[in-house]
């Protein structure tokens, strides 16, 4: 069972990526905030921003919600330099993982 967990971001921020609707988008304080995955030991293992999360849930309505999150300043670009020890990028993990946007 994967132990990870994800910090810096407060409930109401996380529950934007988790149960957001796309209008909901434009609420984040700061839609490019970079977070961390950390495992059971508190380490951290990665980064990780929201459009990443959306992305990476691969939910129904993603790439609608993702437009919405792109649509409220959120950077498709924006380079993530330790995602699982690699740099990255949304875009990146969206066309390499998801088919693209």
């Amino acid at each position: 069972m994967n132990k990870n967990k994800i910090t810096g971001f407060t409930d109401e921020e996380l529950d934007l990526v988790n149960w957001g609707e796309p209008e909901d988008m434009g609420k984040f304080p700061n839609i490019n905030k970079l977070g961390h995955v950390k495992d059971s030991s508190d380490k951290v293992v990665s980064d990780i921003t929201p459009l990443i999360m959306v992305i990476n849930s691969a939910g129904q309505d993603w790439r609608e919600i993702v437009q919405a999150m792109v649509a409220a300043g959120a950077n498709l670009d924006m380079p993530i330099e330790n995602y699982y020890g690699r740099n990255t990028t949304a875009r990146e993990i969206a066309n390499t993982y998801r088919k693209g946007l």
